[in-house]
């Protein structure tokens, strides 16, 4: 089921502009953080097929916020064997209503710290 047939009936869909994602896993789940133009948290998680995004609500920049937030993507492609996508694979798989900056950022391996 594409993402277009499983957000039919949904009406007043509010565009979500993405001003700033930053990638905070490179390997299985994909998973990117970021602000929305209106001051809420992203959080986009790609796992075995299967793509999640969620947001805060407006100005809650606690932490998990948009991890324990509002659900408005949930999409699981056919193939459940794609662990990893990159950011031009999670561009594929936007909707209309969902717009991402042009570039994202990387977060630098936390754990390899001096």
């Amino acid at each position: 089921m594409d993402i277009q047939t499983q957000i039919q009936g949904k009406t007043n869909i509010k565009p979500i502009e993405v001003t700033k994602l930053v990638r905070t896993c490179d390997v299985c789940p994909s998973q990117w953080d970021g602000i929305t133009k209106d001051n809420r948290q992203v959080y986009i998680r790609f796992r075995c097929g299967h793509l999640t995004i969620q947001i805060s609500e407006p100005n809650d920049m606690s932490e998990d916020a948009a991890a324990k937030g509002l659900m408005v993507l949930d999409l699981q492609s056919a193939d459940v064997s794609l662990g990893r996508i990159g950011f031009s694979e999670l561009n594929l798989l936007m909707p209309d209503f969902i717009h991402l900056p042009p570039g994202e950022s990387q977060v630098v391996d936390w754990w390899v710290r001096t």
